[in-house]
């Protein structure tokens, strides 16, 4: 299988990482220290739909309607005891709810400022453009947008970034996994 590499410069990204995200079968992997709510509602939505959806971003207060959003997502698939009890009850008459395989990783000694966008390990787009309303239409940005033999690098790099995040003293996880 061989490489395709497109450069493009402008305003306009969302073109190119919107379909991505929409066309997506099997996985996301999102790094962008700025999301908007619409955004993280599109994640969410994509998770559900039984996608892995992979997040780093950051704490910033500029996130803060997206943690929030996040945590609320992830809150409805953690069960409680009382929860629990509950749906042992409610099983007896509908299967049990699928839980979506969605993580956020948020790590707290170090601020990540590169975006990274990949589907299914097969496409990934990286740049300046942050996955907000601005970055994806208003701003003028610069993305690499990568298909093929060279995605496999990406995906390494961007699983690379994940395991030391994981191994950091401070960071915030949030998940919820079937």
């Amino acid at each position: 299988m061989s490489s395709r590499i497109l450069f493009h410069a402008g305003r306009g990204m969302g073109a190119f990482i919107e379909p991505m995200i929409l066309d997506a079968r099997q996985s996301l992997y999102i790094c962008s220290p700025w999301i908007s709510l619409k955004y993280a509602q599109l994640l969410t939505k994509r998770a559900e739909e039984g996608i892995e959806v992979r997040i780093i971003t950051s704490n910033d207060r500029i996130n803060e309607d997206t943690i929030d959003h996040f945590e609320e997502f992830i809150n409805k698939y953690k069960p409680t005891i009382l929860g629990t009890l509950f749906s042992f009850v409610v099983r007896k008459k509908e299967e049990e709810k699928f839980k979506p395989n969605f993580f956020v990783l948020i790590p707290e000694e170090e601020f990540f400022h590169g975006k990274v966008y990949i589907a299914d390990e097969k496409r990934a787009i990286v740049g300046s453009a942050n996955l907000t309303e601005s970055g994806l239409f208003n701003n003028i940005e610069y993305v690499i947008i990568m298909e093929g033999m060279v995605v496999r690098e990406v995906v390494r790099l961007f699983k690379m970034l994940w395991e030391r995040i994981l191994s950091m003293d401070q960071y915030m996880a949030l998940s919820v996994e079937t």
